[in-house]
């Protein structure tokens, strides 16, 4: 763990799918597209929970080695004596400080930050995705609205209003009569 911690993720390059274009005229496409995206990122999302997790693990285990680490600095201070870090007597704020200022101390710190950063990462990366996925419920339910409006001819021609109709009707109709 005193090394550089792991990688989780490389960001990926992928063309972005348009969660807010649906296409009136091809519907069976859209829900074929959005069948497709659900469970793409739907696994995306599952993917990035484990990394997270394994990161939010990876960073407990890098805090209990760095408190274990500065144990052992600090035992090793307690036994030497203080002379030997310029000093006339040893406290505890002293040993603290030393603590704080060794090399092994501040490298193990580091591999904390890094881990908790990465940590932080696919957390938003997971926060994300949730909201793709949310996204894509409400994209299902508009496909399912236009569907609907397309079974009760919401997009046919424009049709005259009744009474219009009505009236042409009425003149076809007398027309008719008067050429009897």
């Amino acid at each position: 763990m005193k090394d550089n911690p792991p990688t989780y993720f490389n960001p990926e390059k992928e063309q972005e799918f348009n969660f807010h274009e649906i296409d009136l005229h091809n519907l069976h496409e859209e829900w074929a597209s959005q069948v497709r995206m659900y469970r793409h990122y739907a696994e995306k999302l599952a993917s990035a929970r484990g990394l997270h997790e394994h990161a939010k693990t990876d960073k407990d285990v890098a805090e209990r080695e760095l408190k274990s680490t500065a144990a052992g600095i600090d035992l090793e201070i307690r036994r030497v004596p203080p002379e030997k870090y310029g000093l006339e007597k040893l406290t505890e704020k002293s040993i603290e400080n030393l603590v704080l200022m060794d090399k092994e101390f501040r490298e193990a710190q580091d591999v904390v930050l890094k881990l908790q950063r990465t940590a932080i990462d696919l957390g938003h990366k997971v926060g994300m995705l949730e909201a793709a996925i949310k996204t894509l419920d409400n994209r299902k339910k508009a496909l399912e609205d236009a569907v609907q409006l397309r079974l009760s001819d919401y997009f046919s021609d424009p049709r005259p209003p009744r009474e219009v109709q009505n009236t042409n009707k009425e003149k076809v109709f007398n027309r008719k009569s008067k050429q009897e």
